[in-house]
C-alpha cells in the first residue's frame, strides 16, 4: 500500500506544473516570490495554527488552506558562522518533533542567488498526520532565518515543484535585514510544541 502511494506520488509530480509565482516583500531586506492565490493568514489564524513563543514574521497559506508558507528568524542569535554546526543543529530539532521522518534532503547546504542555505526536505508522522515539508535556512549576522514550506503528503506531487520553486526565488539584503526586521510580538495563543500542536488539532478534528 506504501508502495502504491509512493509511485502515485511520483506519477503525481512528473505531471505537476508549477503555477506563475508573483514577488512578495516579507520585510525589509526579505522577499520572495508564492503563487497568485496564496494570501496572508491573519494574526488569530497564526495563533490558532501555529501556537509559538515567537509570532513569525510572515505567514501565507493557499486559498483552500491546504498549503502553508512561512518566514521567522530565531528568537536567539547563533554564536559562530559555521553552516555545518547549524545543519546538525537543527537535524536534531527536526528528529525530535515527529515520531517518523523520511528525508528527500538531509541539511544540504545550497548556493542560492549568491547566498549559502541549509535545505531540509523531508516527509513526516505524528498523531497520525502526514506532512511534506520543504525547509531552507539562512543565516545573516548572527540570526537565523528560516523558510517553510508544508502540505500533508498526499498533496506533495501536486506541490514539490512549486515548494523547490519558491525556495530559488528567497532573497535577503543583509544591510536591510540587519536594520530593519526587529523581533515580533507574541500570538495570543503560545508555549506550544509541534507534537502538542498536532493532538490539539487533531482532537478539535474527532470532536466535530
Amino acid at each position: 500500500m506504501k508502495l502504491l502511494a509512493f509511485l502515485l506520488s511520483i506519477l503525481l509530480f512528473s505531471s505537476a506544473s508549477v503555477p506563475k509565482l508573483h514577488s512578495q516583500k516579507i520585510a525589509e531586506g526579505v522577499t520572495v516570490s508564492l503563487p497568485s492565490d496564496f494570501v496572508p493568514m491573519s494574526d488569530n489564524d497564526i495563533a490558532q495554527r501555529y501556537p509559538s513563543t515567537k509570532k513569525p514574521l510572515a505567514m501565507y497559506t493557499s486559498l483552500d488552506r491546504v498549503v502553508d508558507f512561512g518566514v521567522n528568524d530565531s528568537k536567539a542569535k547563533f554564536p559562530g558562522s559555521d553552516l555545518n554546526i547549524l545543519k546538525d543543529f537543527y537535524l536534531s530539532t527536526i528528529l525530535s518533533l515527529y515520531n517518523k521522518v523520511d528525508f528527500i534532503q538531509k541539511g544540504l547546504i545550497q548556493p542560492i542567488k549568491k547566498r549559502n542555505y541549509i535545505v531540509f526536505e523531508f516527509t513526516s508522522e505524528i498523531d497520525q498526520t502526514h506532512k511534506y515539508t520543504y525547509l531552507q535556512y539562512a543565516l545573516i549576522n548572527n540570526r537565523v532565518f528560516i523558510f517553510n514550506f508544508t502540505c500533508p503528503q498526499e498533496y506533495m506531487g501536486k506541490w514539490q515543484a512549486t515548494a523547490k520553486a519558491v525556495m530559488q526565488t528567497v532573497k535577503l539584503n543583509d544591510a536591510q535585514v540587519s536594520k530593519n526586521v526587529v523581533q515580533q510580538v507574541e500570538p495570543e495563543k503560545k508555549g506550544k510544541n509541534s507534537k502538542e500542536t498536532f493532538k490539539d488539532l487533531n482532537s478539535r478534528k474527532k470532536a466535530k
